[in-house]
């Protein structure tokens, strides 16, 4: 149950907005939440990279949209397909390819990248972490090169699952 903004620094700032994805909570206080992650990722200049995780078999939702309509067109996007252990890998790649379309159209001026995710076989994981470290300025690798302080979003997982598990 988040009900503020949880800020964890490593290398830089990992930040977690209340209420995205099935956050129980009454339509008030969801309210509250979408504004201030709304606020946040609209203002914030320091932002360098965004981690949304997304169930594979459910591809992106309204929700998902309205969040990449807050960001700027330079702050870069990673998304992780959860669960894609229960799929069989002719359905991962098709999901990937869908996700990407999806992501062209909603953010058609934003760097977009999309990766397949289990946290159970730890498939995509170091794929994932490259493209974090990169938002953190540690490797030269894509999506983007950082700076000395940046700030990445992890956003909770459609269905109750946990962000962050990178």
């Amino acid at each position: 149950e988040f009900r503020r903004v949880l800020f964890r620094s490593v290398i830089g700032f990992l930040v977690d907005p209340p209420g995205y994805g099935y956050a129980a909570a009454p339509g008030e206080i969801r309210k509250t939440w979408d504004a201030l992650a709304g606020t946040y990722l609209k203002n914030r200049s320091m932002l360098n990279g965004v981690v949304m995780t997304i169930d594979v078999r459910r591809l992106l939702t309204d929700l998902d949209r309205q969040m990449l309509s807050w960001l700027t067109p330079g702050v870069p996007v990673l998304v992780l397909l959860t669960k894609c252990d229960k799929l069989p890998f002719s359905q991962r790649a098709k999901a990937r390819r869908e996700v990407l379309e999806q992501l062209a159209l909603a953010r058609p001026e934003g760097e977009t990248s999309a990766i397949v995710f289990s946290s159970t076989t730890r498939l995509g994981l170091d794929e994932a972490r490259e493209h974090i470290e990169a938002f953190f300025g540690q490797k030269k690798s894509p999506p983007s090169e950082g700076g000395e302080e940046c700030h990445v979003t992890v956003t909770p997982a459609q269905g109750g699952e946990a962000g962050g598990t990178v």
